[in-house]
């Protein structure tokens, strides 16, 4: 049995905890600061998001299943299986990634195989569904969306992320970029292409009920963040107003937990 994670929400750059390490080397942050704190930032509302999940107690016995669509290195869906959910699954369309979370973290019932979030076959249906930061990345999200319906169960839930263009972080580097007359990345365009209300509408479209909606990061701003990211209580604010209304709408990325049916009180 390979050792549980033990994972703590943690905004503290100064002294790193253990789990900080292990992202440190699971990711090769590098020099990269807002990839660094956002990640982990993002990494914290999940894990809430999860314990609370848990605290329910919904989706504990042996039968219950869970898939992390775009899965990384693998862990968040270590994560998930530390919490107590007995069968994970984690795809990603990256060779990379299956390699180095099969390698740090699977073991029996927390499984790692390369799959395309867009062409998923699956026929047996799963309990939770996390897909974080992928939809945006894909050729067609629409698909994506699609299979995250097909494959939950009735009563089971999701929990889903993308990007907000509606963000201080992002209208900043957009208009930036279109007054220094830049090309903009095919990678800042897709993320620039899901303001919060795209995201609700695509999700209730397909007959999703809105459970919680969050955000992560408000006001930090990149070409700022490397010279306070070590404020831990200023990231703690950060994260604090973010989840909150009306702020959540104009936080960098958006959170949304979804279902099929009517379990849960909408926030």
């Amino acid at each position: 049995m390979k050792k549980v994670l033990n994972y703590k929400p943690s905004l503290d750059f100064k002294e790193p905890d253990a789990n900080q390490k292990i992202l440190e080397k699971l990711y090769s942050y590098g020099k990269d600061i807002s990839t660094r704190v956002f990640h982990r930032m993002r990494i914290n509302l999940i894990y809430d998001e999860l314990v609370e999940i848990r605290n329910y107690n919904w989706f504990q016995d042996s039968r219950s299943k869970t898939l992390d669509i775009g899965c990384n290195s693998g862990f968040l869906s270590k994560i998930i299986f530390d919490l107590g959910m007995p069968n994970v699954l984690g795809i990603d369309l990256s060779d990379e990634y299956i390699e180095n979370a099969n390698l740090n973290f699977a073991q029996e019932g927390l499984l790692f195989r390369k799959e395309d979030a867009t062409k998923l076959s699956f026929t047996n249906k799963f309990n939770l569904i996390l897909c974080t930061e992928v939809i945006e990345h894909t050729d067609n999200p629409k698909e994506v969306i699609n299979a995250i319906s097909r494959l939950l169960t009735d009563d089971g839930i999701a929990i889903i992320s993308l990007p907000n263009f509606i963000s201080l972080n992002y209208l900043i580097t957009y208009f930036g970029k279109k007054i220094l007359r830049k090309q903009l990345s095919k990678d800042f365009i897709q993320h620039i292409d899901y303001p919060f209300y795209k995201t609700l509408r695509l999700f209730e479209k397909e007959g999703f009920r809105i459970l919680k909606t969050r955000g992560v990061n408000l006001f930090l701003i990149d070409l700022i963040l490397p010279y306070i990211y070590k404020w831990k209580n200023l990231l703690r604010l950060d994260s604090f107003l973010s989840k909150l209304y009306p702020f959540k709408y104009f936080s960098q990325f958006f959170f949304i937990v979804i279902t099929k049916n009517n379990m849960g009180i909408k926030n």
